[in-house]
C-alpha cells in the first residue's frame, strides 16, 4: 500500500516496474511504458481489468458439501490402489525368489530362497519404518546374503 501510494503521488498512475539500480534495461522499459501511455493502452487495460462491470458474475464450483457418498469413489480408488500395490509387491518377491533359486542352480530350493527374501524384506521394513537397528550391520548382512544366493 505504501509503495502504490508513493508511486501514485510521484508518477500520477498505478504502473511501476522495479529494476536494479543502473540497470541497462531501464531506458528500454521506460520507453515502452511511455509508448503504451501515449497510446492509452495502459488505461484501456486498467479499465478492462479493474472496472466493476468486468467482474465475473458466475459462481466458480458449487456449494455441495462433501459426504461419504460423494467421496466413495476416492475411497474405492485408494483401497484398489493399495491392493494392486500389495499384489505387485508379492509378485515381485516371488519373482526375485525364483531368480535367486535359478542363480543357485536350484540347489537351495524355491521355498528357502523365498524365506531369505522375506527375511530381507522384514529387516528392511523394520529398519526403514521403525528407524532402528544397526544400518551398517543390516547392509552388511543383506549384502552377504545376496552374495550367497
Amino acid at each position: 500500500s505504501d509503495l502504490s501510494s508513493g508511486i501514485n503521488a510521484e508518477y500520477g498512475n498505478e504502473w511501476a516496474f522495479g529494476l536494479q539500480p543502473n540497470s541497462p534495461y531501464r531506458t528500454a522499459i521506460n520507453r515502452m511504458f511511455l509508448d503504451y501511455r501515449q497510446q492509452s493502452f495502459l488505461s484501456e487495460v486498467w479499465g478492462k481489468w479493474y472496472s466493476s462491470s468486468s467482474t465475473c458474475q458466475t459462481s466458480v464450483g458449487s456449494d455441495i458439501k462433501f459426504n461419504v457418498e460423494i467421496l466413495a469413489g476416492l475411497y474405492y480408488l485408494f483401497f484398489i490402489g493399495t491392493g494392486v500395490s500389495f499384489v505387485f509387491v508379492v509378485l515381485e518377491t516371488l519373482y526375485a525368489a525364483a531368480e535367486d533359486n535359478a542363480a543357485t542352480r536350484y540347489k537351495k530350493g524355491f521355498l528357502a530362497c523365498l524365506g531369505s527374501r522375506l527375511a530381507l524384506k522384514r529387516r528392511e521394513i523394520w529398519a526403514e519404518w521403525m528407524k532402528c537397528g544397526r544400518m551398517g550391520r543390516r547392509r552388511k548382512i543383506s549384502t552377504e546374503t545376496n552374495r550367497s544366493l
